[in-house]
């Protein structure tokens, strides 16, 4: 079997050489897995099968199942791509091939001109996914270059084939540093670390790194010293658990070498370390709400990740914790950590003018220039350029068909929205392509400095109502929520994302894509256009004074951002204008209840924005009691349902201060005591 020897080869140069690679196999399931089967036998290694039907020589995780592996590593994997292809499945398991090993990514024989099931999840009811496959056309396009240029392995059951890499130098010896870290960029991010818990407060670290640095481990490393040194409650935090889990390991590993130290897990989330039978401290996760909800004592607090939470949250949490360390993937398979550098870098620079910033930039798990990871930044566009148009050239914007678009112009649409979102994964770039969008983009100097992404949502038939719905996320909600039948027999533009470059925010951009976006609901018989978002001030004032009107508040916060989910509405038709004032009424009417029950954490300056929207005057008779409870003529308590009332006005939030609405908030909505106002407000 040539092809088995060329593969087993190459496997022994990939070891030598500290390397991966990715290797194509298209064809029928049977042959491949044969292949891969032989190859594992006669290497007499470890390979993890990624797919929903098992095989007997395989460990087998079927692709929900891939997060519980993050920070694990097999001698190959095989991604299964016959049930369908998920962009952060590729992502995640292109991480998990230990240096020497193989990625195999089993295609179908008409790849690319073939349905991809994965698809599903961004198809409204009732589309289903189709051959005319824009992702895989466009993976098929980097992949074909990158085998030219002899970078993967790209090898079909119907064809003869040859296996051809080029060629890659030979790792070359480890250096021994103290505390367990690998490398020099290691042990000065640990000794930063040491500075932010015993040096001065209100001096935060960031650390970041692509995947392999060894960025998650270091922080394990580092809490394990600061205990050693003298620290007893070390805060781990995250979007999720997971992700804090090779900081436990290292913790765990290091301790290991020592006889004198153990490590005693006491919850589900927390760990004691002891020196010989003498407790030192406890290292605990913390989910990020978690940590607003009541103050930790801690003596640092280390947030891993930090790119997947939004802004508003890590500024609020640097406000309540002064020694703090930030770290965050730049390229992973959930997107980039560059948007997380940029929007918060000018708000550290403002409130903690002396905080200190490293890159792990030497990868420990494989070598520099690893082939895999080269093609799985170019495939998922998680490398992106910097590029910086003309300050005074004119902006040009424009409606797209992303099947017509260059790929050079689709990466700078994609980077732009990791850019602006702390939330961004591959899997918005499959959907981007695979879905039925509406894209606007800004450029200026034939670069993008602006996009907004949207999809129709409504006017379904009675069938189609009869069965699940998929998707639809704004009529889903307001019917779930309202009285309100006739939600469905319009039609919605939602915007999923509108982005703009950080050095043109501010200048109108966004508001131009809005007006042409507005446009062209308009003229294609659009009855509404709509939005969905986490409650952020900033982001809510955006929208709030784009003349949409609020509609609903979700009740929940999101775990990973702490903020409420916030729907609003710009009617453009006459007969939507009459919907959303009917949907506009029941929301204010429920929402001092949802802020006194459920939403007590929303932030008042956004909700003075919300209540520049409100449909509702005050009654002379509620305007006399509230006059006479300020005159000091009526006890607050027979003056407490006619002021709980007056909130509900427009003109309470034009002529009040932030202060006079967080305290009126407070008592009037949220139901604080008097002794509660008193201590939060100072």
């Amino acid at each position: 079997m040539p092809t088995l020897e060329s593969l087993q080869t190459l496997q022994s140069q990939l070891a030598q050489s500290r390397h991966r690679a990715l290797c194509l196999l298209q064809g029928s399931r049977e042959w491949a897995l044969d292949l891969v089967e032989n190859l594992q036998t006669q290497c007499s290694q470890n390979f993890l099968l990624v797919s929903e039907s098992e095989h007997k020589s395989f460990e087998n995780s079927p692709p929900a199942q891939l997060k519980h592996l993050l920070g694990q590593e097999r001698d190959s994997l095989i991604l299964d791509a016959h049930q369908g292809f998920n962009a952060n499945d590729f992502g995640i398991v292109s991480g998990l091939v230990k240096a020497g090993g193989f990625l195999f990514i089993l295609l179908p024989e008409n790849f690319p001109y073939c349905v991809n099931p994965a698809d599903t999840r961004f198809l409204n009811t009732p589309l289903r996914p189709n051959p005319d496959n824009s992702f895989y056309h466009f993976l098929q396009d980097i992949w074909q270059t990158a085998h030219t240029q002899q970078q993967l392995i790209w090898l079909h059951e119907s064809a003869s084939n040859s296996i051809q890499l080029v060629s890659q130098e030979t790792s070359s010896p480890t250096e021994v540093f103290a505390f367990g870290c690998a490398n020099q960029q290691q042990f000065d991010a640990l000794c930063a670390i040491e500075k932010v818990a015993f040096g001065h407060r209100k001096r935060p670290f960031v650390l970041t790194a692509d995947r392999g640095r060894g960025k998650s481990y270091l922080l394990g490393l580092a809490a394990l010293q600061l205990l050693l040194k003298g620290k007893t409650h070390i805060a781990l935090s995250a979007q999720r658990f997971e992700q804090a889990a090779q900081a436990i390991a290292a913790i765990k590993h290091e301790s290991a070498k020592n006889s004198e130290l153990t490590v005693t897990q006491t919850s589900a989330t927390a760990w004691q370390i002891s020196r010989a039978q003498t407790v030192l401290g406890t290292v605990q996760f913390y989910a990020p709400d978690a940590l607003l909800d009541v103050q930790i004592e801690c003596d640092i607090l280390m947030i891993d990740e930090a790119a997947h939470l939004p802004t508003s949250l890590l500024k609020n949490l640097l406000h309540r914790y002064h020694r703090m360390v930030f770290a965050s993937t730049l390229h992973g398979y959930e997107g980039s950590g560059r948007g997380f550098i940029l929007r918060f870098q000018h708000y550290l620079n403002q409130h903690t003018p002396d905080w200190k910033t490293q890159q792990l930039s030497q990868p420990l798990r494989w070598n520099e220039g690893d082939l895999l990871e080269r093609i799985t930044h170019q495939s998922l566009l998680l490398n992106p350029t910097e590029q910086s148009p003309v300050p005074q050239a004119e902006i040009n914007i424009q409606k797209l068909e992303l099947r017509d678009t260059p790929a050079e112009k689709i990466a700078q649409i994609f980077h732009l929205l990791v850019l602006a979102h702390y939330q961004t994964s591959p899997n918005d770039l499959q959907q981007l392509l695979n879905s039925p969008n509406h894209i606007w983009v800004a450029e200026q100097d034939s670069q993008v400095i602006g996009v907004v992404w949207a999809q129709m949502e409504g006017k379904l038939s009675a069938e189609d109502l009869q069965k699940h719905v998929h998707g639809h996320l704004y009529p889903q909600a307001i019917e779930r929520n309202y009285v309100e039948s006739s939600v469905w027999q319009q039609r919605f533009l939602r915007v999923l994302r509108i982005a703009v470059t950080p050095n043109q925010q501010g200048l109108g951009v966004g508001k131009k894509l809005l007006a042409q976006c507005e446009q062209w609901a308009i003229e294609n018989q659009f009855e509404q256009l709509v939005a969905s978002f986490g409650a952020e001030t900033e982001v809510g004032k955006f929208w709030l004074r784009k003349q949409f009107i609020p509609q609903h508040l979700g009740v929940k916060r999101d775990k990973a951002s702490g903020t409420y989910n916030l729907m609003v509405s710009k009617p453009l038709t006459a007969n939507a204008v009459n919907q959303v004032i009917k949907i506009q009424q029941q929301f204010f009417t429920q929402l001092p209840h949802l802020l006194s029950e459920y939403c007590e954490q929303l932030d008042s300056a956004l909700l003075a924005e919300i209540m520049r929207h409100s449909p509702f005057d005050i009654s002379a008779e509620t305007f006399a009691i509230a006059h006479q409870y300020c005159a000091d003529q009526r006890p607050y308590e027979a003056a407490s349902g006619a002021l709980t009332e007056m909130l509900l006005n427009i003109k309470i939030w034009k002529i009040s201060t932030p202060t006079q609405q967080a305290l009126l908030l407070a008592k009037l909505w949220q139901k604080r005591t008097w002794a509660e106002c008193a201590k939060q407000h100072k």
